[in-house]
């Protein structure tokens, strides 16, 4: 009886003030019911040719100059919009505070992994140590990572975690990225891994270092083929800049 109570009364709420008559990103008035109101879908910078590697936009073929030169231990990666001040304003506000941005970037994020093709068996995503949790109240990818188990109807791999603390990746210049998350995360129950096919995700690819320790560990866990998939993606000659 009181589970009957309890949802006739969400329903009650639910019609009193349904959800998204805002859009999540700007708040306006949706004029028809949707998460994104047309005019921000309009503002995001959509990648239309991705690198093959990293998934940043490249204006020609198949690598940014970052990618000819560096190698990553994953084996390609998706990425949804290139990294300019709407999106990045989009991103810092979903890390602090507002965490149910994490649905309308899902629901990006899986229409470009469907349209990717890739034959996946297992999702995945970065972890954050428990002290970063504790602060924040939660993982930004993990929720990500959750909803996109549901809409692809795919198991969420979540004995992947963070061992060690780290510094923050955006204080850290490129060249030192690599070093500052080696060694950082540990992988549990490798048999559900072994020979698998994992999709690894995260809100935004930078340089790709913590992407690339993430698979490195997949792999060395027996995981076949491991991707990325981010709802942004830094372009090359940025992510590299020692001003950035």
């Amino acid at each position: 009886m009181k589970n009957l109570i309890k949802r006739v009364y969400f329903k009650f709420i639910e019609f009193l003030f349904p959800k998204y008559i805002t859009c999540c990103f700007c708040n306006e008035e949706l004029q028809e019911k949707g998460l994104i109101c047309e005019k921000c879908l309009k503002r995001l910078p959509f990648i239309k040719s991705g690198c093959k590697k990293c998934g940043c936009e490249v204006v020609s073929g198949d690598y940014c100059v970052r990618c000819k030169n560096v190698k990553f231990y994953f084996d390609g990666a998706l990425s949804v919009c290139d990294y300019d001040n709407f999106v990045k304003n989009i991103i810092y506000k979903y890390k602090n505070g507002d965490k149910y941005l994490y649905e309308p970037i899902s629901f990006l994020i899986e229409q470009k992994i469907r349209s990717g093709g890739k034959d996946i068996d297992l999702l995945a995503f970065v972890p954050i140590t428990a002290r970063v949790l504790k602060k924040r109240g939660y993982n930004q990818s993990a929720l990500i990572a959750d909803y996109l188990s549901k809409q692809l109807n795919l198991p969420c791999h979540k004995a992947f975690i963070k061992v060690k603390e780290s510094s923050f990746q955006k204080n850290i210049t490129a060249a030192n990225r690599q070093k500052n998350v080696k060694g950082v995360f540990l992988l549990k129950e490798k048999d559900k891994v072994k020979g698998k096919n994992v999709l690894i995700i995260d809100d935004i690819i930078t340089t790709g270092s913590t992407l690339s320790e993430c698979a490195k560990v997949f792999k060395s866990g027996g995981a076949k083929n491991v991707w990325c998939c981010t709802f942004s993606a830094v372009k090359a000659e940025i992510a590299f800049d020692k001003s950035y």
